[in-house]
């Protein structure tokens, strides 16, 4: 495909798909949202993402822990 003579036919349409496509106005997004509704880390100041939270008392959700098996033959 690429040593034949219609070479130059062939690639043309290729990086016209390839090509990256404009990227949206900025009116047309969402608002973003405030980072001071994402706590900082204590040490770093790093974003924190609460995934659960405990009431006093409560123990951790675990997931359930699989089973390791060695084939040992």
């Amino acid at each position: 495909m690429l040593a034949s003579g219609t070479r130059a036919a062939i690639i043309a349409p290729i990086r016209a798909l390839l090509a990256p496509t404009p990227s949206p106005d900025r009116a047309d997004l969402p608002p973003a949202r405030d980072k001071q509704q994402a706590p900082a880390h204590p040490c770093c100041g790093g974003r924190l993402l609460i995934v659960e939270r405990f009431r006093c008392g409560e123990t951790p959700r675990l997931s359930p822990i699989r089973a390791v098996r060695i084939d040992t033959s």
